[in-house]
């Protein structure tokens, strides 16, 4: 006897299994289209002693609290283990702020005028 799981909802894998679902298409779409309208990157020529750090996708699908499906979510991250710690480590910076972190600086800043 063969066993095996039917998954009717489920998260790609890989970039190819998603284009193949229209639900995971507009959420790249979106992802991309809220990455141009904020300015995130820029589209530049690298020079030829440089390699870029490529990007992946990452997928995930968001539920209600009753576990039907809300969105589908897609983010590119960047591949920063292609990074070398000697050579380019420090060339790319994302800033990330923790909300936290923010209201104790407002706080600490609004009491010391």
């Amino acid at each position: 006897m063969i066993n095996f799981a039917l998954f009717v909802d489920y998260e790609p894998l890989a970039f190819e299994e998603a284009l193949s679902d229209e639900n995971w298409r507009k959420a790249m779409d979106d992802e991309i289209h809220a990455l141009e309208k904020n300015d995130t990157w820029e589209l530049t020529n690298l020079s030829a002693d440089k390699r870029p750090i490529g990007v992946k996708c990452k997928y995930k699908t968001k539920y209600n609290p009753n576990r039907e499906i809300n969105r589908f979510k897609t983010r590119f991250v960047a591949k920063g283990y292609k990074q070398n710690p000697s050579i380019d480590y420090f060339e790319v910076f994302s800033p990330v702020a923790i909300l936290d972190t923010i209201h104790i600086i407002i706080s600490f800043s609004a009491q010391n005028n």
